[in-house]
């Protein structure tokens, strides 16, 4: 929080915080170049970073941006906005394809008045398929309170090339989401990094408080060295409907994960398909959580893991991961 008092400057000081009531706070090294007066009107910039001294303290703070009321849609506001800006996204139905390439703050009004929904026809991303949100080019988006919607299809995608992702995180992109849902037909929910063949992009990802169903492979994919992936607090439930070996979460080709106090469930393969089996070797099973354990930080512990084919497996190295409490 930057502090500071109307029609007075600010230089550069060796203290620590600002002067009032004869009493320092930590804050800025800046204060008024001239004494402390009670009269005058204090403000607090909540929103926009300090942006240097020797400026009007009124010029300080930038407005968050409000969704419709200042853009019609959030990437219009997004476009608008300078990194590090808030956009505030009031209660309704968005109908957009949505990228992010710098610093942001999402705020919907709650995942059950605030959607994100999948146009009919989406353009591909980075890896040459489509997504509904896209973070890349190193940014870091915090987004919270919306319900990411994909394409009310039976259908969305059959391979990686070709499947919706809701959420791609590429380019070294960061998503933190919280108190948030994806559901209806996406072929993967959330995508962080990409396996070798396609690339090796890096991704991270912290999901809290978060229900993810109705995708068609995966939950959460995380690949690649240097990838990671938080996730606590969240229910990934599969939908064995039309398709073969679901996977709730999945972490492999040396990412690291961090998987606890979760819920998943309900990644069975469809007995009424050809392939689907109990034969680990010949047929296809839906699995909760799969991770090849390559990095000594991970952890898979306090989950409740039910009504899946396989409830854990592990492979890789061992020892590389930490396993407890999970029932």
């Amino acid at each position: 929080q930057d502090y500071y008092t109307d029609d007075s400057q600010y230089r550069d000081s060796p203290y620590s915080g600002y002067r009032d009531d004869n009493s320092y706070y930590s804050n800025n090294n800046y204060y008024p170049s001239k004494d402390y007066d009670n009269n005058n009107e204090k403000y607090v910039c909540e929103n926009g970073p300090f942006e240097g001294f020797l400026v009007r303290s009124i010029e300080f703070c930038r407005a968050d941006i409000t969704v419709p009321t200042d853009f019609p849609t959030i990437q219009a506001a997004i476009n608008a906005s300078n990194p590090g800006d808030t956009i505030k996204v009031l209660p309704g139905i968005y109908t957009e394809q949505i990228t992010i390439s710098k610093n942001l703050t999402i705020i919907g009004s709650g995942a059950k008045s605030t959607t994100i929904n999948a146009p009919a026809v989406l353009t591909n991303g980075l890896l040459g398929s489509p997504y509904i949100v896209e973070v890349n080019n190193g940014a870091k988006l915090s987004i919270k309170g919306f319900t990411i919607s994909g394409l009310e299809v039976q259908n969305c995608g059959n391979t990686p090339l070709d499947g919706v992702a809701g959420f791609n995180v590429l380019e070294g992109g960061t998503l933190k989401l919280d108190s948030s849902t994806i559901r209806d037909c996406t072929f993967v929910a959330v995508r962080i990094g990409t396996p070798p063949p396609l690339g090796s992009q890096v991704g991270h990802a912290t999901i809290t408080k978060t229900d993810i169903t109705d995708y068609r492979n995966g939950g959460i994919v995380t690949f690649t060295s240097g990838s990671t992936l938080t996730i606590t607090k969240s229910n990934i439930i599969g939908s064995d409907t039309y398709v073969e070996g679901q996977i709730g979460i999945l972490v492999e080709f040396g990412a690291k994960g961090i998987i606890t106090h979760n819920k998943v469930s309900g990644n069975i393969c469809n007995l009424s398909l050809p392939d689907c089996g109990p034969d680990f070797f010949t047929e296809i099973q839906g699995f909760g959580i799969i991770v090849t354990c390559t990095d000594k930080g991970s952890v898979i512990s306090n989950n409740y893991v039910l009504n899946n084919d396989v409830g854990i497996a592990v492979g890789g190295e061992t020892g590389s991961c930490k396993f407890d409490h999970n029932k």
